[in-house]
């Protein structure tokens, strides 16, 4: 969010939260642009959805949804909470967000690790390699690489490189009881 007033607007969109049986994170999977949650005692508002798809011969092979959040207790600061279904609702919450020097490399580096399945360090702790792929943007069918790591302690670094060139960075945690207060 830009100001006080743009996030004051956001706000009043809240106007028919869902009762208490109501909320619940199954509902993570009906959530759409302007959507409300809450994890943490903190409300978020869904400001984009994306679905992401792994293909392989034109055949998905698993699929998981993303949202950017704006957080309305932090100003409107931005989180990213990946959601899927596999062996079981996963709901990954990104409250790190990095560029690659924060990571003391630099995009040519990144085949490196990944054909040594290396590992990166990031605030003294180490992140060791776990898997890449490729996935579609449904929205707009564009490719995106995404390279996965986890340290020692279950916190996922995830780096993703767009058809652009672009690259962002992000680190997550599983978590639970993110809760759907308004769809």
């Amino acid at each position: 969010m830009n100001t006080k007033d743009e996030l004051f607007t956001t706000v009043r969109k809240l106007v028919e939260p869902l009762n208490g049986s109501q909320r619940n994170s199954q509902n993570l999977f009906k959530i759409q642009d302007g959507s409300f949650l809450e994890y943490n005692n903190k409300t978020f508002y869904v400001k984009e959805l994306l679905t992401y798809q792994e293909r392989k011969k034109s055949k998905v092979i698993d699929s998981w949804n993303e949202c950017e959040a704006i957080c309305l207790e932090e100003d409107g600061a931005t989180y990213f909470i990946e959601v899927e279904e596999d062996d079981g609702l996963k709901i990954y919450f990104s409250h790190t967000i990095l560029k690659l020097r924060d990571l003391t490399i630099k995009k040519g580096d990144l085949n490196t690790i990944v054909e040594n399945e290396g590992h990166l360090v990031y605030n003294k702790e180490k992140f060791y390699y776990e898997d890449d792929y490729h996935a579609f943007i449904s929205k707009s069918d564009e490719k995106v690489y995404f390279i996965d790591f986890e340290d020692d302690h279950g916190n996922f670094l995830t780096i993703e490189q767009y058809e652009d060139d672009e690259v962002r960075a992000y680190i997550s945690s599983l978590v639970e009881n993110v809760e759907v207060i308004a769809i």
